[in-house]
């Protein structure tokens, strides 16, 4: 009986022991698992998934300060999305930065961060580059976004933007993002210069076929 009992309660042990040794496995495989996720909320935009203001902020704080590298920016703003939540309502208006997230999304790489820093602010930081890359992807951005909007889309996708470039990153990234958005803007103005440009031509050509 004795051996019987002994038998028995290591048994009971081993169970016990295994059925602890799983619990504490699954225990820190939930905690990895949490810490995974608050560090994926705590760099990615809640709406678009893709690298938040945060992230890119860091970023540019570590090429500043601790790394000189070459370093592209090219700042992208969402035009007519004012409109768009005034005429179609602010879904819509979400649906449009979602689909300009996931467009320059498509960049993304181990040398290109893509992040939402606004509300239809976006930026592409580009590492360890040269010049004419940053220029080759605008270019890029311009050709497949024609595409894009000659595609069966619910929403237009019209985005300004403008780019620097530095050699050397350290001490340099507040005055690059400032020339960015410089050529940025300087960019949107010209866009709605062209297009009222074309609305007059339009309403002039129409005042000729009429009479």
């Amino acid at each position: 009986m004795f051996a019987v009992g002994l038998i028995s309660g290591l048994i009971i042990g081993i169970i016990v022991t295994s059925l602890y040794h799983k619990e504490k496995v699954r225990a820190c495989m939930l905690q990895s698992s949490l810490q995974k996720e608050l560090i994926y909320n705590t760099s990615h935009d809640y709406m678009t998934k893709i690298y938040n203001r945060a992230y890119f902020e860091q970023e540019v704080n570590k090429y500043n300060q601790d790394l000189d590298v070459p370093v592209g920016m090219i700042l992208c703003d969402l035009d007519e999305l004012k409109y768009i939540n005034d005429q179609m309502g602010h879904e819509a208006g979400d649906e449009l930065i979602k689909s300009a997230a996931q467009f320059l999304n498509q960049y993304s790489n181990e040398h290109i961060i893509v992040s939402r820093i606004g509300g239809d602010e976006f930026t592409i930081l580009m590492i360890n580059v040269e010049e004419s890359n940053v220029i080759q992807l605008m270019k890029q951005i311009d050709y497949e976004l024609m595409k894009y909007n000659l595609e069966d889309n619910t929403l237009t996708l019209k985005i300004s933007k403008g780019y620097a470039y530095t050699d050397c990153s350290l001490g340099n990234m507040r005055q690059l993002r400032i020339t960015a958005d410089k050529a940025m803007y300087q960019n949107k103005r010209l866009r709605k210069s062209n297009l009222a440009t074309l609305f007059i031509r339009d309403r002039e050509e129409r005042k000729v076929s009429s009479r």
